[in-house]
């Protein structure tokens, strides 16, 4: 049963789209955890509109504050900012928040870098490549 407003609407679950299905997966994952478990989740964006990405933050942010350890590997730069506007508006403690930017600097050797998010959800220490290209794309839109 998939509710819309007031509205029940049945619905086969063979008929609903691949991000709902995926989402309900992490969803029962996250709510059947006991304490003290480890949750590990890969691109939980797949599929799922960017609004839907931002309410997903904030779901797996609550789960992660009812005594879980949630590790969340993502390229979408909507989950990311949606974890800076947590900050930025304090509904999201930046203590108990770690961000890890994973990358190959030239080819070469793994690096790790830390994510410092500060006031506002300003990055403190951006990095070359860490969800930038919006911002690269709009300076080619505006002749930068």
């Amino acid at each position: 049963l998939y509710s819309m407003g007031n509205e029940q609407i049945y619905r086969n679950p063979m008929n609903v789209g691949s991000g709902l299905s995926y989402l309900a997966s992490i969803l029962i994952m996250c709510l059947g955890s006991q304490e003290k478990s480890t949750l590990v989740i890969e691109n939980p964006e797949i599929h799922l509109h960017p609004s839907a990405q931002a309410r997903l933050v904030e779901f797996l942010y609550f789960i992660s504050q009812a005594d879980r350890q949630v590790i969340i590997e993502t390229h979408s730069d909507h989950f990311f900012n949606g974890i800076r506007a947590g900050i930025a508006s304090n509904t999201f403690d930046p203590k108990s928040i770690v961000m890890n930017f994973i990358y190959k600097p030239n080819g070469k050797e793994t690096q790790c870098e830390e994510i410092l998010i500060g006031k506002k959800g300003r990055i403190n220490n951006p990095q070359k490549d860490l969800f930038d290209q919006f911002d690269l794309d709009l300076n080619k839109m505006l002749g930068l």
